[in-house]
């Protein structure tokens, strides 16, 4: 499959590689505080991944779900279109000594996987960050017919996180949406 990396992709690419460089987010999760129950309900739809599935994680890098999957016998690939974000999920996982968890570069709206091939296909804060058609149409295409996908993504009509964007647009992309 022929991907055309373009200007939108290569600009989230290189925010992403400079994020995970330099990662400022412990500042910005008190404005994240209020997801308390949605964090909650996402661990348990995550919990239902069972020892033996295989699940795709787009967005992997310092605070990868596959860390915890793979602890429990889920065989979790974790993919970013950033290269830095793969190279810190990869430490990661060695220091734990995780043998479940592997990460790849890769756009996730051009996955590299086979039909049908995985049971789930996870992220959070992730989806606002891609062509939202793309990206389904290939989840879509990659997961059994009995599979999930299970995502966590920040409020968007949240009057307190809204103010907090706006006065801090160089913590985003300019292609978030």
């Amino acid at each position: 499959m022929l991907v055309c990396i373009d200007d939108r992709t290569e600009s989230e690419r290189a925010f992403h590689d400079a994020r995970y460089r330099n990662d400022p987010r412990a500042d910005q999760e008190k404005f994240y505080s209020g997801l308390g129950e949605s964090r909650r309900r996402f661990a348990e739809l995550l919990a239902a991944f069972a020892t033996g599935n295989v699940v795709v994680e787009f967005g992997c890098g310092v605070d990868s779900l596959a860390f915890d999957l793979a602890e429990r016998g889920v065989e979790v690939v974790g993919i970013d279109i950033s290269p830095v974000a793969v190279e810190v999920a990869q430490a990661e996982a060695a220091a734990r000594g995780l043998k479940g968890a592997t990460f790849r570069v890769m756009n996730a709206e051009s996955l590299d996987f086979a039909d049908q091939s995985v049971d789930g296909v996870i992220g959070t804060a992730v989806l606002h960050h891609l062509d939202v058609a793309s990206a389904f149409a290939e989840m879509s295409r990659v997961l059994k017919p009995d599979g999930r996908a299970v995502f966590l993504e920040p409020l968007g009509h949240n009057p307190l996180i809204n103010w907090y964007r706006n006065r801090t647009p160089e913590a985003r992309t300019p292609h978030e949406h």
